[in-house]
């Protein structure tokens, strides 16, 4: 017998492997990573309050607070939030005692799925030996998925998809992939400005800016004159894009400067520098390339305060800072001083 959706309590826990983006990133949080506008764990919540999924648990994990800043009580999404100090395996089993089923998700992956319809677990194979007894109280996909005990939502027919964000490269395809707005699970902020191309609220771009194709642009961005988008882009809230600069197959982290002349390729661009998408991340000190455009203030860039975040050090700043931004420009292709 599956609960109604109402009755179900979400346990959304955590990895403790690194975010991808250290040490480029003030939050260490993968949860917290922005993606395609939103906190990649502001996506789950909404895809489980939209199929009717009410009572989360979330579980202890390092930056808590950040997290708890960031999502409150759930009232913003109407859902009801309680946090934990217990870690993922023990939550997922108090919760199975306390409510007999449990929903279990990871809050630093993106999920698309459609959580309306959950389905009973006939079958699946549980690799945690002390939660084998529960095995009627836990759920599966309907068309199958990961194996093990960690997955939980049945689709209306469509597959269900799930990408850990373990490394540059996949934090760059959940952007893509959320960003494309061709998936109802998932919500992202924006208006389309021509096929494949959408846009979010108080934006600017120069009149002669050239967009190609899959192109998503954050709220309060600045685009200036002769840039050009070509394909495969998305930029996070807050972005400033130099005048004259190219970019094709990147990821912009919110709150970036770009600067003017800029050639960027296969790469996510940060305040600090730029990592290309097998993790290699370049540092640059020259401001007029990458910078800050401002303080991480949340109406803005959709990110928590500096005082919810660790402020990585620059401990790896090198004292050559023109052989620094060298490096840089040799994947950017804009040319030195």
């Amino acid at each position: 017998m599956v609960p109604a959706n109402e009755d179900i309590v979400a346990v959304i826990g955590f990895s403790t492997a690194p975010s991808p983006l250290e040490p480029a990133w003030p939050s260490t949080h993968r949860a917290l990573l922005p993606i395609a506008g939103k906190p990649l764990i502001v996506h789950l919540i909404e895809q489980l309050a939209r199929g009717g999924i009410r009572h989360l648990r979330i579980a202890g994990s390092i930056q808590q607070d950040a997290v708890r800043h960031r999502l409150a009580d759930g009232g913003e999404w109407g859902v009801r939030i309680r946090y934990s100090d217990l870690y993922d395996g023990d939550l997922r089993l108090q919760t199975l005692l306390e409510h007999g089923h449990c929903l279990y998700l990871c809050g630093d992956s993106l999920h698309v799925a459609d959580f309306s319809a959950l389905t009973a677990d006939a079958g699946i194979g549980i690799d945690d030996p002390a939660a084998r007894s529960e095995r009627s109280a836990l759920w599966k996909l309907e068309s199958g998925g990961p194996a093990g005990y960690s997955i939980a939502a049945a689709t209306s027919g469509r597959p269900y998809v799930r990408e850990p964000l373990l490394t540059v490269q996949s934090y760059h395809n959940c952007n893509l992939m959320a960003a494309r707005h061709d998936n109802a699970s998932l919500v992202v902020p924006g208006r389309a400005l021509k096929a494949g191309v959408f846009v979010d609220w108080d934006t600017c771009l120069a009149p002669d800016v050239i967009l190609g194709e899959d192109i998503t642009i954050g709220k309060h961005c600045q685009i200036d004159r002769c840039v050009r988008l070509d394909s495969r882009c998305v930029l996070g809230n807050g972005v400033v894009i130099g005048r004259n600069s190219r970019l094709r197959n990147v990821s912009v982290l919110p709150n970036t400067y770009v600067g003017a002349g800029v050639r960027l390729q296969d790469a996510v661009v940060t305040p600090l520098g730029l990592f290309d998408l097998d993790g290699k991340f370049l540092q640059c000190s020259d401001d007029a390339t990458f910078g800050r455009v401002r303080g991480n203030a949340e109406r803005y860039t959709g990110l928590p305060s500096e005082k919810f975040s660790i402020m990585e050090k620059p401990l790896w700043r090198r004292r050559d800072t023109k052989a620094g931004c060298a490096a840089a420009s040799s994947l950017t292709g804009k040319q030195g001083n």
